[in-house]
């Protein structure tokens, strides 16, 4: 044998030695990234998946708000106006309005 070709052959051995520490190193790492990568996008979906839950709660509760307060202000306005339908209608015409102009701002 040679002394190209022992370099050569501890040239090799040097390299799978070096790949196989490597490759050991990296795939610790790329495990640990992966679990943390999982565990960020669980977090995160958590997170937004509670803040929806929250919106569509509080959406819930403020357009029940909204529904009382107009059926009161119908019924207060049918015992100012004394007419038993005048209020709703009152009511319904200014619901109405404030439709068209939600309507009319989306499409701008």
């Amino acid at each position: 044998m040679s002394k190209e070709e022992s370099r050569e052959s501890q040239k090799g051995f040097l390299d799978s030695i070096i790949e196989m520490i490597s490759a050991r190193a990296l795939s610790g790492v790329m495990s640990n990234v992966e679990v943390r990568m999982q565990n960020f996008l669980t977090d995160l979906m958590n997170r937004i998946t509670r803040k929806i839950m929250l919106m569509m709660a509080g959406f819930i509760m403020a357009m029940l708000g909204i529904i009382f307060i107009f059926g009161s202000f119908a019924l207060y306005l049918n015992e100012f106006l004394q007419s038993a339908w005048m209020g709703w209608t009152i009511v319904g015409i200014i619901i109405a309005l404030i439709g068209v102009l939600i309507v009319a701002l989306g499409r701008r």
